[in-house]
């Protein structure tokens, strides 16, 4: 009992943890992240049997994943709730309703449920993955982010492979949509309980200061004591309207609309063009991920040994 009362309301650090431990808090970010665009993605990798299904055109397909993301973007701005609730707890619980809300969509037996999920879905996947790469952030020195956030990275891509790899071995056994999403949220709902008992954040104080190498931790936990969490939270919108991150985010916006393109079309665009099976077609999807995911990893390392980041 006494680790279930710890695990639910005591998430917050107030020493930095060691190298073995801070792994597994990073780890389990990144596990959280594909998970939940594992759910997010199940729609692309089945979209040629939803269309059958709901008698939807490719047209009314893209016009349903351009809501989803625009409900997405929509709820990131939502995402400064974690600093108030936390950021753990913002994932955990995400991580809770998605999986319930996955299995849900896979009972939908008429079009209108079906997309009210999806979209609902879409806005609270959208809330929690502002938080996964700020945990990622916490847990990262300086000198070592890039290859952090090529990890971090792991997530979205992985959740791509996850979805088509997935389908691409059990469509040819089950061969229905639905059992997609059932795979997907029993797997969403068995993370969440990881994640319950796991997940941990560090304090306001020690995430409030720069650390470049893991040698600083005494030195940042010092330096936590001394500073006024609530001053320091003040005016958010002041501190990040500045035009270095304005201009960063409108390149990787407009970076993504390629990947976001790749992961709503690739599998429909094979299964009609090239008439490859559903399955094979997810396949080759699959390899195209795996390159993608491997290639952030190595990039990471590359910055992070050159101190280069602008590249």
């Amino acid at each position: 009992m006494s680790t279930i009362y710890t695990s639910f309301r005591q998430r917050s650090l107030e020493h930095y943890p060691s190298n073995a431990y801070r792994i597994w808090y990073l780890a389990l970010a990144v596990i959280a992240t594909i998970i939940l665009y594992y759910e997010s993605y199940i729609l692309p990798s089945v979209a040629p049997l939803v269309l059958q299904e709901f008698k939807l055109s490719v047209s009314s397909y893209s016009l349903i994943v351009l809501v989803s993301n625009a409900l997405g973007a929509f709820a990131a701005i939502f995402g400064s709730l974690s600093d108030r609730i936390g950021r753990s707890n913002l994932i955990i619980y995400g991580l809770l309703v998605t999986g319930i809300g996955t299995l849900a969509i896979a009972l939908a037996n008429s079009l209108w449920p079906f997309l009210i999920l999806i979209w609902v879905l879409g806005f609270i996947e959208g809330i929690i993955l502002v938080v996964t790469p700020a945990l990622v952030r916490d847990f990262s020195p300086r000198f070592g982010r890039a290859l952090a956030m090529g990890f971090w990275t792991v997530g979205p891509v992985g959740g791509s492979v996850l979805a088509t790899g997935v389908a691409s071995q059990t469509l040819q056994v089950q061969g229905t949509w639905q059992s997609q999403y059932i795979i997907a949220g029993i797997v969403g709902l068995v993370i969440f309980l990881l994640c319950f008992f796991s997940m941990r954040e560090l304090s306001p104080g020690l995430r409030d200061q720069v650390m470049n190498t893991l040698q600083e931790k005494e030195l940042i936990e010092e330096r936590a004591g001394s500073i006024d969490v609530e001053a320091a939270t003040q005016r958010p919108w002041k501190q990040i309207l500045h035009h270095r991150l304005i201009l960063s985010a409108l390149g990787i916006s407009l970076y993504l609309l390629m990947y976001y393109a790749a992961v709503a079309f690739f599998p429909t665009y094979l299964n009609s063009i090239f008439q490859f099976s559903l399955a094979e077609a997810n396949g080759l999807v699959s390899i195209f991920w795996i390159v993608n995911v491997v290639a952030a990893i190595v990039i990471g390392f590359i910055s992070d040994r050159t101190l280069i980041r602008k590249p």
